[in-house]
């Protein structure tokens, strides 16, 4: 049997009549799903799929992660009702969810940052500070291509000298600290680079 112009099956009219359907796409959901990531709205109460807003894995997790008070999760619709509001009547613009993720992203971040701030050799490592000073203007959406950039800058550093050197022995142990911090603020992330590293660190022993 099919119910509104033969837009639904049974079941997923039912699930509709419930309101277990995703505002964004129309995509209904069973109350037994949670493998799929949503998050709730807090101005219309429909739960979102992540992928709907745009979401990466990583921002997901972040928010999941976040005190309630640190921002109420809006979806697309929501935002885009009130801020036609806010045109006619005046007003700021409230953070969203991605502004407050990004903040929190970004502050992670800089403390990996801080933590592999090489003792000495720090001419060395022009790239790091680079990054540093424009870790206000940047936004990573995911954990990897952070990680991936500031490994392509230690590995700079790593092949413009000898394997043994003083300065490549700090660049390697940097690389280290940069998989313990990473997975310290990000718990949930299974970091590919650490396997990487761990590699890396396993084929210099052999060579030796």
């Amino acid at each position: 049997m099919w119910y509104e112009d033969f837009m639904y099956c049974k079941t997923c009219y039912d699930l509709k009549q419930k309101g277990n359907f995703c505002p964004l796409c129309l995509q209904c959901y069973q109350d037994s799903d949670f493998t799929t990531k949503m998050v709730q709205c807090g101005r219309c109460e429909f739960w979102i799929h992540a992928a709907c807003e745009d979401m990466s894995d990583d921002q997901y997790e972040v928010l999941s992660d976040l005190p309630e008070e640190a921002v109420v999760f809006h979806c697309r619709q929501c935002r885009e009702r009130r801020e036609r509001g806010k045109r006619v009547e005046g007003g700021e613009r409230e953070l969203t969810w991605r502004d407050a993720v990004n903040r929190s992203m970004r502050e992670a971040f800089s403390k990996v940052l801080e933590a592999i701030h090489p003792p000495v050799h720090t001419s060395l490592f022009s790239d790091l500070n680079n990054l540093r000073r424009e870790m206000d203007r940047r936004e990573w959406s995911s954990v990897s291509s952070f990680a991936e950039e500031v490994k392509e800058s230690i590995e700079r550093c790593v092949q413009t000298h000898k394997p043994q050197s003083p300065e490549a022995e700090a660049a390697h142990s940097m690389g280290s600290t940069v998989t313990k911090e990473l997975i310290r603020c990000f718990p949930w992330y299974a970091l590919e680079c650490g396997e990487t590293w761990r590699k890396e660190r396993e084929v210099r022993v052999v060579r030796r």
